[in-house]
């Protein structure tokens, strides 16, 4: 259990020559540097795991000369894409865990295929464009991680073993979608896909319903047709009732899966969903969820939006929530635990229940929908909110958005954006061995969104990841033709945009994981 850390400006402590050497770190790699070979600190033949960080590659130890590596985790070192050194990880026949995240690589090294023993191989965020066929040969693998950009060539389900699998435009794999449901032993499984067609989707939601210890299921798709699931493949078989996680992303469903409810899926902890229609009895059931932490749910149509309120009794553990098209009102003494809130259709003068309610609440933001709305009726609702916040015992953030009868989309809803930093939580656990990073809110900052800690004569603006006092430029794609920022602290440059009167939904815009 001997270990060694080098770096990071650390001075090199004198070590007897007798003692082992198990585990070595290098960061910011200085370590090897000038070491005479005949007399380093490093026995390295004796490591058995070793880490490198933000190192050169002119800085690392030959691989060849661990002969005992079991693991090897290198993470954004400066490597040049076709390093002669990683070509030596095919000699470490010992190794069962390589980790290349962040680290430039152009392909992954033919020799890899020797690693018989190898369990886990983490290449997310590389230069690496496929996973070659030899890849299918390392038949215990247990883990798969790779990211946007590489591609899968040969068949996963030849990988029996895999409990784990993070894989990145799933439908340029072979027949990827019948392949999966060989992987009989998966538990986490994170996929993403370009296109989708229907005969994909069959099979997919088939394998899927095959994968009996799934417990943390996540699919996206980023294709310009939303994929639509049909309701009958899903509805045809219920899911593990270990399931912790089940996110869709660019999927619409005709409407919530009937076995989701607290009896089926009683672990469910964060459910992500955009459906066709939504009925009170679907929430109502959502309610019931014991487990039930995180919530994103999206009515995909305008014209399908619901009013709900919650009760007493319904969400008792629920921190997160973010709802499209559903005009949500506390109850009293509702959403007991509830830290951040985001409602994307708000009615102008609707008591959304902020007062006395929500203890816990730290961040809310309500959408109005200011259709056929005067002007003074949305200023005043707006300031009902404000004084409502300032009255509640924990002085949540504050965010308004508008809506109006022709921009009624043009402000896109952020709920999905603060995923990536509540995934960050809740992955960071042996069951994801992962986590994801922070994704800067991309396109415009928009403004328009009032907080309770800045001046409302200043229409404050809160981006989701850049301090107010340096922002300088912010867009508004509002449409209404308003002066703003020129109260602004910072006198920010303001752009305005008109977007298409067609647009009848508020856009989903949910932040992928760092990889895709």
């Amino acid at each position: 259990n001997f270990s060694t850390v080098l770096g990071l400006g650390m001075k090199q402590e004198s070590t007897s020559r007798t003692v082992p050497i198990h585990r070595l770190a290098i960061h910011e790699g200085k370590a090897m540097v000038g070491q005479n070979q005949n007399s380093r600190l490093l026995e390295v033949r004796e490591v058995l795991s070793f880490y490198a960080s933000t190192c050169p590659g002119s800085s690392l130890p030959p691989l060849r000369e661990f002969e005992n590596l079991r693991v090897m985790d290198m993470e954004s070192c400066e490597l040049s894409l076709r390093d002669s050194n990683l070509e030596e990880l095919g000699r470490l026949k010992l190794l069962k865990y390589v980790g290349l995240v962040d680290t430039p690589m152009a392909e992954l090294p033919r020799r890899i295929g020797r690693l018989k023993l190898l369990e886990t191989l983490d290449v997310r965020a590389t230069s690496i464009t496929e996973l070659p066929p030899f890849v299918e040969e390392l038949r215990k693998l247990r883990c798969l991680r790779a990211g946007k950009g590489t591609r899968m060539m040969g068949r996963v389900g030849k990988l029996t073993c895999l409990e784990e699998l993070w894989l990145h435009s799933v439908d340029k794999s072979p027949d990827f979608a019948a392949e999966l449901q060989k992987l009989s032993k998966m538990r986490v499984l994170v996929i993403h896909l370009d296109e989708v067609d229907e005969g994909m989707q069959k099979k997919l939601v088939v394998s899927l319903h095959k994968l009996r210890k799934i417990q943390v299921l996540q699919v996206w798709s980023d294709a310009e047709e939303k994929a639509r699931l049909g309701g009958r493949d899903w509805e045809g078989s219920v899911p593990s009732s270990q399931l912790r996680q089940l996110l869709l992303f660019g999927i619409i469903l005709p409407r919530p899966m009937p076995w989701i409810d607290h009896l089926r899926v009683p672990k469910l902890s964060k459910l992500m969903l955009q459906v066709e229609t939504l009925e009170v009895q679907h929430l109502q059931i959502l309610g019931q969820m014991p487990s039930l932490r995180f919530l994103c749910l999206h009515i995909h149509c305008y014209d399908n939006r619901l009013l709900y309120t919650a009760g007493k009794h319904e969400f008792m553990v629920l921190a997160y929530l973010y709802v499209v098209n559903i005009e949500l009102i506390c109850g009293e003494g509702a959403l007991p635990r509830i830290q951040e809130l985001e409602v994307g259709g708000i009615r102008v003068g609707t008591d959304v229940g902020l007062r006395g309610n929500m203890p816990l609440l730290e961040r809310v933001s309500y959408h109005l929908d200011c259709w056929s709305c005067s002007p003074v009726e949305v200023i005043n609702a707006e300031e009902e909110l404000r004084q409502a916040s300032q009255a509640h015992p924990n002085s949540p953030v504050l965010i308004i958005k508008r809506w109006d009868g022709v921009d009624v989309c043009s402000i896109p809803f952020q709920g999905a954006a603060h995923l990536s930093e509540e995934a960050t939580k809740s992955t960071i656990n042996p069951l994801l061995s992962g986590a994801y990073g922070q994704i800067p809110q991309a396109g415009y900052l928009h403004c328009r969104h009032t907080t309770t800690r800045e001046s409302p004569h200043h229409e404050a603006m809160e981006p989701v990841s850049l301090p107010m006092i340096i922002l300088q430029k912010i867009s508004n794609n509002f449409s209404t033709k308003r002066i703003l920022g020129q109260g602004h602290r910072n006198t920010p440059a303001l752009t305005m945009k008109r977007s298409n009167a067609d647009v009848c939904s508020p856009s989903f815009q949910g932040t992928e994981p760092e990889w895709f």
